[in-house]
C-alpha cells in the first residue's frame, strides 16, 4: 500500500493502464507553472504564492472607508471593533466537499491588508505528511489576527482547520477570533432576489465581476485535480485551482466593502444598484441587529415607491406597536385590513377590543377576519378558532 493510501486508510482506485499511466517527470513542478516560492526550511513540502493587489486595483467604492465597515455588520457578526489590519481573510481548498474525518486543506489562501495593499499568500501542501509542517507556519502567521472574513468558514473552512489543528496537535490559532461569514450575511441580503447566493452568483449580479472561463475551474473538480498531482505529479490545472482562490478571496474582500456600502445607502434608488437590494431584507437585518429607527425609515422609503407593499406595511405597523406608537399602528393596519390582511384585523380587533374598549368595532374587525380567512391555509383551523373565541366573549361583553 502506497503513501497517499495509507493517509486515507484505503485504495485509490487505478483508473489508467500501466501504458497509459503518466511520468511524474512529464510535468513541470510546481515552481515552474506558478510563481512563488517553498516555505523557509520546507523546500518540496510547502509552497507560497503571493499577490499583491492595490487598493484601486479592486472593486470598491470610492466613497468607502475600507478601515471600517458598517457597524450593524458588527452587530450581526458578534465582533467588537473591527479593524482592517487584523482582520484575516481565508478560503481552503480541500480533499473534498463533504468535510468528514479523512479531509484536509492542500490549500489555504489568506488575504490581509498592509500598506495600502492587499495581499493574498496561497500556502500549498506538496504532500499530505507535511500538513503539520504547514498548519505549523500558519498558527504562527495568524496569531495576531482578531477577525476572520470567510464564505461559509463558520460551517466549513474554520471546523475544518480546527479539526486538523486537533488531529495534529497543534495549537489552533482560531479558537478565539471574531468571524464574519459572508455566505450567512449574503443570504440575509439576497436570498429573494437571486438564483442562489453562491460566491460566484454574487461576484456576477452584484460585484458585477466575470472570472476568466478559460483560467477558471469549477469548485467541484479540484478534489480530484489535487489527487492527480499527489499520484501523477500531473500540474498542468495547478494554475487553475491557484486562481480560483485567489479570486475567492479577492472577492470576500470586495463583498464585504460592498454590502457595508449598500447598509451606509438604504435608501439607494440609483439605477446601478436598485435591482441589487431587497430593501425589506435590509429593513429586517437593522431591525434584528437593534436599530429600530434605521429599520423604520427604509420601510417608509418603500412605502414612498410603493404604498401597497404588503410586507413593508405590516413590519412597519409592528415596530409602531412595539414602540407603544399605537395610532401610526393603527392607521397601517386599517390599509393592510381593507386589502384583505387577516393578521391586520386581527390586530384592529385585538386595539378596539384591550385598549380602545370599543366592542362593537372589535366585532366588526373579527368579522372581517372571519371573511378574510383562506381555508386552505394550513393555519385555517387555528385561527379560526381564535376568532371564533374571541367573537363570543367579544359577544358577551356587548350585552353585559
Amino acid at each position: 500500500m502506497s503513501r497517499l493510501e495509507n493517509i486515507f486508510h484505503h485504495v485509490l482506485p487505478d483508473t489508467l493502464s500501466k501504458e497509459d499511466k503518466p511520468d511524474k517527470n512529464t510535468f513541470p513542478k510546481i515552481d515552474e507553472c506558478v510563481s512563488g516560492e517553498y516555505a523557509k526550511g520546507l523546500k518540496n513540502k510547502v509552497y507560497i504564492s503571493r499577490t499583491n493587489y492595490t487598493v484601486n486595483e479592486l472593486n470598491v467604492h470610492k466613497d468607502i472607508n475600507i478601515t471600517k465597515i458598517h457597524k450593524i455588520i458588527e452587530t450581526w457578526a458578534q465582533i467588537s471593533e473591527y479593524d482592517l489590519k487584523t482582520t484575516l481573510f481565508l478560503d481552503t481548498e480541500t480533499t473534498g466537499l463533504t468535510g468528514g474525518a479523512g479531509t484536509f486543506a492542500f490549500m489555504i489562501g489568506l488575504g490581509y491588508y498592509i500598506e495600502r495593499s492587499f495581499v493574498i499568500e496561497q500556502y500549498f501542501l506538496l504532500d499530505p505528511i507535511y500538513e503539520s509542517e504547514m498548519l505549523t507556519i500558519l498558527a504562527e502567521f495568524c496569531r495576531t489576527f482578531t477577525t476572520v472574513v470567510t464564505f461559509n468558514g463558520k460551517s466549513y473552512d474554520m471546523n475544518l482547520l480546527k479539526r486538523r489543528y486537533i488531529i495534529q496537535s497543534i495549537e489552533s490559532p482560531f479558537e478565539n477570533v471574531g468571524q464574519i461569514d459572508l455566505l450567512h450575511l449574503s443570504r440575509r441580503l439576497w436570498k429573494n432576489v437571486l438564483p442562489d447566493c453562491s460566491l460566484q452568483q454574487i461576484e456576477k449580479s452584484v460585484l458585477k465581476e466575470f472570472r476568466e472561463e478559460m483560467t477558471d475551474i469549477p469548485g467541484s473538480r479540484i478534489p480530484q485535480e489535487y489527487f492527480e498531482y499527489l499520484r501523477f505529479g500531473n500540474t498542468t490545472n495547478m494554475p487553475s485551482i491557484f486562481y480560483h482562490n485567489r479570486i475567492d478571496i479577492r472577492s470576500m474582500f470586495e463583498l464585504l466593502y460592498m454590502i457595508s456600502y449598500l447598509l451606509d445607502h438604504s435608501d439607494l434608488i440609483d439605477e446601478k444598484y436598485n435591482g441589487l437590494i431587497d430593501r425589506i431584507a435590509q429593513a429586517k437585518l437593522f431591525e434584528d441587529c437593534g436599530d429600530t429607527p434605521q429599520s423604520m425609515i427604509i420601510y417608509r422609503h418603500i412605502l414612498s415607491v410603493n404604498p401597497n407593499h404588503k410586507t413593508a406595511i405590516m413590519n412597519l405597523s409592528f415596530l409602531h406597536k412595539q414602540m407603544g406608537q399605537y395610532s401610526d399602528a393603527k392607521v397601517l393596519w386599517k390599509k393592510a385590513a381593507n386589502s384583505g390582511d387577516i393578521i391586520a384585523c386581527i390586530e384592529l380587533a385585538k386595539m378596539e377590543e384591550h385598549r380602545q374598549k370599543n366592542f362593537i368595532s372589535a366585532m366588526k374587525w373579527s368579522k372581517k377576519a372571519i371573511n378574510c380567512l383562506d381555508n386552505k391555509s394550513i393555519q385555517f383551523i387555528k385561527q379560526y378558532d381564535e376568532i371564533i373565541y374571541r367573537m363570543r366573549r367579544l359577544k358577551r361583553k356587548i350585552n353585559d
